[in-house]
Order: structure tokens, then C-alpha cells, then sequence
């Protein structure tokens, strides 16, 4: 992570922590953060950097080199320890057609409130928080499994085809939610509104990619 802007972007991700209460813990304003985030500043007071390891428990000189390791051991154990809780970032993915990585932007710019997990629950599915991102549900196509508006968090470190199992997928460079079915030696995107009609299946082709399994929704619905 060579530029500022990944290094506070990831800080937000792995902490919790939002735009406006990093600002607070390192002493500046929303809008410095704001321009750490876009590029505006490319270098940070060590001063600062001193600051949001002590909230945060990243090395400050990790923080305005980019170099070393980004945690401090010490204070991560102390955290999780502290914490049962894990918070898992809401984010719009950024993707293009026929190609297979993905980038994020935050909602709110940082400042939307994170879903917060059990870390017994992860420790127990074996998933990595860092891999972890929120996404709001759009459309109708995955109703009742998924309705409009319901949070959903995909697991980006699985994108193993399994039969049956629910992914987030880049679709000719749209992003949709979609249930992968094995039928007839193919692989298809399935919908599971019973109106087929409107939401038919649709085959996986070289340009489908598969961005993470989801793993936990959170809805309004009962």
C-alpha cells in the first residue's frame, strides 16, 4: 500500500472506525480525512499518525511510510480481547465488464455505520474479517431469499463454485446477486423469484466473475 489514500482506506476498513471518528481521533477535520482518502494529501503528520495507531493499533510509522508491518501485535490482542464484536465495512463495488478484480467505495464516504458480527460466529465459519464487505441488496430478482434493501455480506475470499450457495457476481460488468446452479454440465445464475419469467437463468460465460459468497443478511423482513 504505497499511497496514503489505501493506507487510511484500509485503516477504516480493519477498524470501524468512520471517516468523521477518525478525524476526531486524530485531531483534524472530516474534510483532512476526506483529502487523505482522495489523493489530495499525499503525506501525514507523524503527529496524526501517532494518533490513530494509539485508537487503532496501526504502527505509525506503517501509517507515513508504508513500510514495516501495519499492526501493532501488542495492541491487536489487547482489542480483541476487548471486543466480541467485528465490524464488517458497507461498501458499492466498482467493476468493469471482462475483467475479474473489483475495487470499493464506501458508503457515506466512510461515515455509514458497519454491520457488526459476532467473532465467535466468524471464528466458526473460518472467515477473515479483512475479506469481509456489505453490500445493500437492489432488485427484486432474489426475493424471498433476499429483498430489496436487506444488507448482505460477501465473503471475497471465496469464490469457489459451489452448487446451490448464493455469490455476489460481476455480470457483464454489472453486479448482481445471484444463486449458482450445476445443471447439465453448465454453470447458471439463478434467480429465486418464482416469477421465471421476468428473472430467468442466465449461463455463466467467460465474462462472468464471481466477486464472494454471501455469508450473512441482514433484513427488516420477518
Amino acid at each position: 500500500m504505497n499511497a496514503l489514500s489505501d493506507r487510511i482506506r484500509h485503516i477504516l476498513d480493519v477498524s470501524g472506525l468512520n471517516a468523521t471518528e477518525l478525524a476526531k481521533a486524530a485531531g483534524v477535520t472530516r474534510a483532512t480525512v476526506s483529502m487523505w482518502m482522495s489523493e489530495e494529501i499525499k503525506s501525514i503528520k507523524l503527529d496524526y499518525a501517532l494518533k490513530i495507531g494509539e485508537a487503532t493499533g496501526f504502527d505509525p510509522l506503517w501509517i507515513v511510510l508504508g513500510k514495516g508491518e501495519p499492526r501493532m501485535a501488542d495492541h491487536d490482542k489487547a482489542k480483541s480481547e476487548q471486543s466480541d464484536f467485528v465490524p464488517v465495512r458497507k461498501v458499492m463495488f466498482k467493476i468493469s465488464a471482462g475483467i475479474a478484480g473489483f475495487a470499493v467505495d464506501y458508503v457515506d464516504n466512510g461515515d455509514g455505520k458497519p454491520v457488526f458480527l459476532p467473532k465467535q460466529w466468524l471464528e466458526k465459519r473460518d472467515l477473515r474479517p479483512e475479506q469481509l464487505y456489505a453490500i445493500e441488496v437492489k432488485g427484486e430478482s432474489m426475493t424471498p431469499s433476499l429483498r430489496e434493501g436487506d444488507i448482505a455480506v460477501v465473503d471475497t475470499g471465496d469464490v469457489q463454485r459451489r452448487d446451490g450457495e448464493v455469490y455476489a457476481v460481476n455480470f457483464e460488468g454489472e453486479l448482481t446477486v445471484k444463486r449458482l446452479i450445476r445443471d447439465s454440465s453448465r454453470w447458471w445464475l439463478a434467480s429465486d423469484n418464482p416469477d421465471q419469467i421476468r428473472f430467468g437463468r442466465k449461463m455463466c460465460d467467460e465474462g462472468t466473475y464471481l466477486l464472494g459468497r454471501i455469508v450473512y443478511k441482514q433484513s427488516e423482513y420477518i
